[in-house]
């Protein structure tokens, strides 16, 4: 966890980079915060969101050729059928799923870009293959879970947190993630005391069910009116 020397304010958003994904930030009063970019859409203050779901063309594909130990820089074969913006993947994960190697996984610090139709992508790694890597290796690209934040009614992406300020696409931010909030309450609103989810509905949060899929994310502190913000405390970290 980084301490001091931070670069962006969290009332503050940048078009450009000041810190890396996921960076995580003690405010006050047990309120946290972690970096994140904001995707392709504005997303108003107070609104849960959520990032990105991994590439099935990018999950469990084959290493063709030998890799050695110490390689930080390597060109891999993906499927095509999704594009990949130059350094989407920063910040990200080099994840050895199979295989020789598997277990191990190396922090990616910037990527080639390809079109929906390329199939290779230069990653280049901030530590150096451990293991070295065959035939028999299969990797998965993971971005960083704080990429591409958006509001979705999708459930099960992985959770960002709550916008502190009106951000704008492409933007980036400090997500809070834990600590009292104001967030947007949907059509089903948690009573004081009561554990809240991520509504099905983009950008909301409605009473917990307690599944095993959608988890609790918080507890309100007061109810406001449906479709209103409430004041609730995340727990997110």
């Amino acid at each position: 966890m980084k301490q001091r020397g931070f670069a962006q304010g969290i009332f503050q958003q940048s078009s450009t980079k000041k810190e890396e994904l996921g960076t995580l930030r003690i405010g006050s009063n047990g309120k946290a915060y972690r970096y994140a970019l904001c995707g392709a859409a504005d997303i108003p203050a107070g609104r849960f969101c959520v990032g990105v779901a991994i590439a099935a063309a990018h999950q469990n594909e084959a290493i063709l050729e030998t890799v050695a130990v110490g390689t930080k820089s390597l060109t891999v074969t993906v499927t095509a059928g999704t594009a990949i913006a130059e350094n989407e993947l920063a910040d990200g994960e080099f994840l050895i799923n199979d295989g020789t190697g598997e277990g191990h996984s190396y922090e990616i610090e910037s990527n080639t870009a390809i079109t929906t139709a390329g199939t290779a992508v230069t990653l280049a790694l901030r530590r150096g293959i451990k293991v070295a890597l065959d035939t028999t290796s299969e990797f998965t690209l993971v971005r960083n879970p704080f990429y591409g934040a958006v509001q979705s009614a999708t459930q099960t992406l992985p959770l960002i947190g709550v916008t502190p300020i009106a951000v704008t696409a492409a933007y980036y931010f400090w997500a809070q993630r834990t600590g009292m909030c104001s967030i947007y309450s949907g059509t089903t609103v948690p009573v004081t005391g009561q554990t809240f989810a991520q509504e099905g509905v983009a950008g909301g949060i409605t009473v917990s069910t307690s599944s095993d899929v959608i988890p609790d994310i918080g507890r309100c502190i007061y109810a406001a009116a449906a479709t209103e913000y409430s004041p609730c405390w995340l727990s997110l970290e």
